[in-house]
Formats: C-alpha cells, sequence, structure tokens
C-alpha cells in the first residue's frame, strides 16, 4: 500500500496546545507540541503577544521555560515543550481580555515553520488588595499603629499604600483614607529589622528589603472608640512578580493593629 507524504518548506512543524494564567504570578505558560523528523536542532526565533486594541510585541520568557534562539532536540515524533511569558513585566497591572501570544520556530536550515497563534484568553493583573475581614476593635488607644507584611508578590521600583478604615463591612463612608503617596507623615518600613521613615519615592523595592518586612503607618488622626474594618491596597505599582519566595498566598497576608 501507498504511503503519503509530504513536501514542506521547513523540516519542523510546530503547534499551540494551550495557553493558562496564573493569577497570584502573573505568568502565562504556552505549552507548544514540536516535530522535527530528521531529529535534527530547532529554535523558538519569535514569542509575541497581542492585547486588544494593541500591536504584536516581544514577550519577556521566564528562563524555565523555552528560551529564544537555543537549540531544541525533539526525539523524531511530536513533543511537548513550555514557554513562560512573565507578563507582569510587559504590561500594566490591570484587567485583560482578548490577549493572544503567537510564536515560530526555526529549523537547522534556517527556514521558518508558519507562525502558531493562540486562541485568545483573559488575564487579570490587577494588584492585590489586603483586606481584613474580621472586625478590629480599638479600645484605649485611638491612634493606634496598623502594620502590614510587605507584598513580595508586587515588585516596583518604590510603591506606596493606601489604608481605607470604616465602620462598614464594606468600606462605604470611610472614616479615615490615608495614602503614603499623599503624605508620608507617620509611615515607616522595616529594613535590617529596623523601621525607617518612608520618603516620597516610597517602600523601597522587595530587593532591598528582607524577607518579611513589614511596613507600618501610626494613625495621625485619633478614631473614636468603636469596630473598625480596614484594607490595605498598594499603589503606583508598575509590576508584578512571582510570589514563589512568599510564605503567605495573598489571600493569608493580612494586616494587624498593635499598641490597643
Amino acid at each position: 500500500m501507498a504511503k503519503s507524504f509530504e513536501v514542506t518548506s521547513a523540516n519542523i512543524k510546530s503547534r499551540i496546545d494551550s495557553v493558562s494564567f496564573n493569577s497570584s504570578t502573573g505568568q502565562v505558560t504556552v505549552k507548544v507540541s514540536l516535530w522535527e523528523p530528521r531529529m535534527k536542532p530547532l529554535k523558538l526565533v519569535l514569542a509575541q503577544y497581542l492585547l486588544p486594541g494593541g500591536s504584536w510585541t516581544d514577550c519577556t520568557l521566564n528562563s524555565s521555560g523555552l528560551q529564544k534562539n537555543t537549540n531544541i532536540y525533539t526525539p523524531g515524533r511530536w513533543k511537548q515543550y513550555s514557554l513562560m511569558w512573565d507578563a507582569f513585566e510587559d504590561v500594566d497591572l490591570t484587567s485583560y481580555n482578548g490577549v493572544q501570544v503567537k510564536v515560530r520556530f526555526q529549523d537547522n536550515g534556517g527556514t521558518n515553520d508558519t507562525e502558531q497563534v493562540s486562541s485568545s484568553f483573559n488575564m487579570d493583573l490587577s494588584p492585590m488588595v489586603v483586606t481584613i475581614v474580621d472586625p478590629i476593635t480599638f479600645g484605649k488607644d485611638t491612634t493606634p499603629e496598623v502594620i502590614f507584611e510587605v507584598p513580595s508578590a508586587l515588585s516596583p521600583c518604590n510603591m506606596h499604600f493606601q489604608i481605607v478604615i470604616s465602620q462598614n463591612s464594606d468600606l462605604s463612608n470611610p472614616v479615615q483614607t490615608i495614602d503614603s503617596s499623599v503624605d508620608q507623615t507617620g509611615w515607616e518600613f522595616q529594613i535590617d529589622g529596623v523601621y525607617k521613615p518612608m520618603l516620597s519615592p516610597g517602600c523601597p523595592d522587595i530587593s532591598a528589603l528582607d524577607p518579611g518586612a513589614k511596613c507600618k503607618h501610626t494613625l495621625q488622626s485619633a478614631l473614636t472608640a468603636g469596630t473598625y474594618y480596614f484594607e490595605i491596597k498598594p499603589i503606583s505599582v508598575s509590576k508584578k512578580s512571582t510570589i514563589s519566595a512568599l510564605d503567605l498566598t495573598p489571600e493569608q497576608m493580612t494586616g494587624y493593629t498593635v499598641n490597643y
């Protein structure tokens, strides 16, 4: 019986199998299958993303996946590989609908396979918000210190924080909204185990802080005795980094009050 064969310009074939987004790390994993019948090396020569209304732009690839222009060896049959796009490095921290990625591979003779474009997917890179679910009862000290862990899942050059305090659990009608980017009075960050005043640039990049470093704000306006809810929100944040070094998940990373 006769057998079929196919003649193509490239000696390789590639396809995108799946695209998945990790909301905690801001990383997009693209699984691709590759085939080189001659068992010769091939290379990833293009990895790009497309935002709605934008243009194709090069991806910043994580070193744990496929890299551009690095030899890849397949076993002479289809084999799946992963490339990982660190989306938090390339785009603003917000929510996106209808994102696509595109890849292209090249055989060892320098001939490109057809570009492979993924189906559209959504990704939410919004900065995390630390909300304290349980109410805090302030006692005799009506100007407490609010202390929270600097979120290592966020990696800006500098970051500021906002604290919202309300007697309503939905934080409606707040009694105080404190923004460190507006006024640094009472704000401190921890470095080498010591609290230092926060200046106008904000809390330094997490690479300059110890793991688990804290940020502290001492209320400048007194509260009346009572029960309050509060929320801590990072602001002025431009990038979101991996959460692998963080002991707690964002949901577990709570703030707390002292001196009451």
